[in-house]
């Protein structure tokens, strides 16, 4: 039984050292209410936790570069510096409905019709959209065996 009592403990401890209170989510500090949450993370969530951090900090020196490359683009705005915006986008809670997209979302931001976009997704019709206008492109095809693959090649 003393065995059971000094393991009890010490994953008890475990336990508790788990709920870190500088791992932040969703741009929010933990709290107390959540902080019991973090026990039951699995790896895959923790590793999701990282990549996701990474992403953030990778947007933030892209979004900086293209401001930098592009100051027109950050004069249509009313933030007038760099740093505002990054703040506005990464750091403030929000809805994502940010006026200047003018209420469209996905691919309507990149003004892609439709049709462009299936052609694009189609590996058959990319292929020949690719050759209709004379480039060349490597053989490609779809096989189920290895028998298939061999026709293909």
């Amino acid at each position: 039984m003393k065995g059971f009592k000094w393991k009890f403990v010490l994953c008890s401890l475990l336990m508790l050292a788990a709920c870190n209170k500088e791992i932040v989510r969703e741009n929010k500090p933990i709290t107390k209410s959540n902080a019991v949450s973090q026990i039951a993370k699995s790896d895959i969530d923790n590793v999701l936790d990282v990549h996701i951090k990474q992403s953030q900090a990778l947007l933030r020196e892209l979004m900086t570069k293209l401001y930098k490359r592009n100051p027109r683009e950050l004069k249509k705005s009313e933030l007038t510096l760099i740093e505002e915006q990054l703040v506005r986008l990464f750091d403030l809670e929000h809805s994502w409905d940010f006026p200047e997209l003018k209420g469209k979302y996905d691919v309507e931001l990149i003004g892609a019709k439709l049709p462009a976009i299936h052609k694009a997704e189609n590996r058959q019709l990319f292929k020949k959209a690719m050759i209709d206008i004379g480039l060349n492109v490597p053989k490609s095809g779809i096989a189920h065996t290895m028998e298939e693959a061999w026709e293909i090649v």
